[in-house]
């Protein structure tokens, strides 16, 4: 549906009478993001996992959790993981 469309390409918002407000999504063409600077990424631990959503995926039983818990200790210590030092948080 065309009408479904559209509205998705506005988000809402309050305006001052309290009642919904109607913003113009903000959109960006392909040749301003790639010409765009970009902060450097933060890490969590350095060269390994960036701040924000990761994904830690394998087979079972391979140590995952294991690992991901000394990962979460040792940034909680503020000690390096391996030879990677770790961000305290």
């Amino acid at each position: 549906n065309f009408q479904r469309r559209k509205r998705l390409c506005f988000i809402s918002g309050k305006n001052a009478g309290g009642g919904a407000a109607v913003k113009k999504l903000k959109t960006v063409d392909a040749d301003t993001l790639l010409y765009q600077p970009l902060d450097k990424p933060s890490f969590v631990v350095d060269g390994l996992i960036p701040t924000g959503l990761s994904l830690f995926c394998g087979a079972q039983k391979i140590g995952k959790s294991w690992l991901m818990l000394k990962l979460c200790l040792c940034v909680s210590e503020g000690r390096p993981l391996w030879e990677l030092s770790s961000a305290p948080s």
